[in-house]
This record gives C-alpha cells, structure tokens and sequence, in this order.
C-alpha cells in the first residue's frame, strides 16, 4: 500500500541522508569496483558541484561526500567542503568522507590534514577497503592502519556499535565517528561485490 502511494505521488519521503559523488579517478583500479574509478575517471566540476550544493535540501540531515577517491582532487574536496560550510544547512549533523587512505604519508602530515578537514565540518570519516582485495591491488594496508589509528588515538573517534547509535551519534559536540567498511563488518555500501 505505501509504495502504491509512493508511485502514485500521494506521499513523498523526505531525503535524510544524501551521497555526492566527486570523482571517478582513483590511483586503484579494482574490478570489484562499484563507482568505476580509474586513474582517468571524470570529476564533477568545480562549478557543477557547487550548483549541486546550492540545490541541496536545506534541511539535509546527513551528506556524504565519496568518489572514486577524493584525494585525487584536494582542492576539489576542500572547495565542496567550503562550500557547503558556507550554506550553512539548517539540520546538517553528520559529514561523512569516504576514503581508501592512500594519500596517508606520516603521522603529522596526516594530522594536519584530519585536523583541516574536521575544521571545515567533517564528522565521519569512512575508511573504506580494507580488505584483502584492496590490499591486493596495491593500496597499502600501513597507510590505512595509520589512518584508522590516529582517528582513534589523537581524534578521539569511535566506531558506532549498531544501527541505534549511528542514528543518534551525529549531533554537534560529539567527537568524530569512524566506521571502516571491510569484509569483517557487514555494512553494505553501494552494489555488493
């Protein structure tokens, strides 16, 4: 009966929780691959991306920001971040970045980077693929062992423990959240592999 409705137009559903999708480009090239990154994927440009945020649903509550991988484009990732810092969404409690982690170097580059990023409103850092098959296609597992670690130890962040908690995690004041999206846990993203 709802999805009746549903198709018929009688109710809507609010859009919570949105993912953007900046880039297809990824230093990896992995088969399994659901976003199709490839060292020569397309980005969204500049000003497309920033005509996407003035577009958004001002009352959004979550927004996740993916690729390919972001750090591919720093300054693209750092320009959506300011802008829709700049928007100034009227319910938005939870940021996510999705990243593999490949651009981790060492521990204070790498701080300093966190400590950007949480600046301009990052809440949720998904570190994704870590797994063997990443691992496998050249992504190394240190750099995302390094990553997940100074989330924990110098930001503080924590791994929500089940669907209640996600819902309730995201409110400001709280610290960092981090989820790492790997074959031990069973969070689905994007089509299964």
């Amino acid at each position: 009966q709802r999805l009746a409705s549903l198709r018929a137009g009688r109710i809507k559903v609010p859009a919570r929780t949105l993912w953007l999708l900046l880039t297809r480009k990824c230093p990896l090239e992995c088969p399994h691959c659901y976003y199709c990154g490839s060292r020569e994927g397309e980005s969204l440009p500049p000003a497309g991306m920033e005509r996407v945020i003035e577009h958004l649903p001002a009352d959004i509550e979550s927004l996740g920001i993916s690729g390919g991988e972001l750090f591919t484009s720093p300054p693209l990732l750092y320009r959506t971040l300011e802008s829709i810092k700049h928007r100034k969404f009227t319910c938005l409690t939870n940021l996510t970045l999705q990243t593999v982690g490949f651009w981790v170097t060492d521990e204070s580059r790498t701080s300093r980077i966190l400590e950007r990023l949480i600046g301009l409103g990052v809440t949720s850092f998904l570190v994704y693929g870590y797994d063997r098959w990443h691992w496998d296609a050249g992504l190394p597992k240190k750099k995302q062992d390094l990553l997940i670690d100074l989330l924990r130890r110098r930001f503080n962040a924590r791994e929500p423990k089940g669907r209640d908690e996600i819902v309730h995690l995201f409110h400001p004041g709280n610290r960092p959240s981090l989820q790492i999206a790997s074959t031990q846990f069973v969070r689905p993203i994007g089509r299964a592999a």
